[in-house]
């Protein structure tokens, strides 16, 4: 096995040109391209980001206002 990062474009690219068995990406609209134009053989989501705000139960900086 034999890893290769690149950009999520250079990494498409390189496997519908034949070179990459998998390839591990992170924009959604352009691996259901591939996999719609028949590169692909299925899209599996394996992480995802959660964005978490801590601080006083107070709110001095009043952020649930600004949601």
């Amino acid at each position: 096995m034999r890893v290769v990062a690149l950009g999520t474009g250079q990494a498409l690219d390189m496997a519908r040109r034949g070179d990459a068995d998998v390839v591990f990406v992170h924009d959604k609209v352009a691996e259901d391209k591939f996999v719609a134009e028949g590169f692909g053989v299925k899209r599996f989501e394996v992480m995802y980001n959660d964005f978490v705000i801590v601080g006083p139960k107070s709110d001095p900086r009043r952020r649930a206002a600004r949601t």
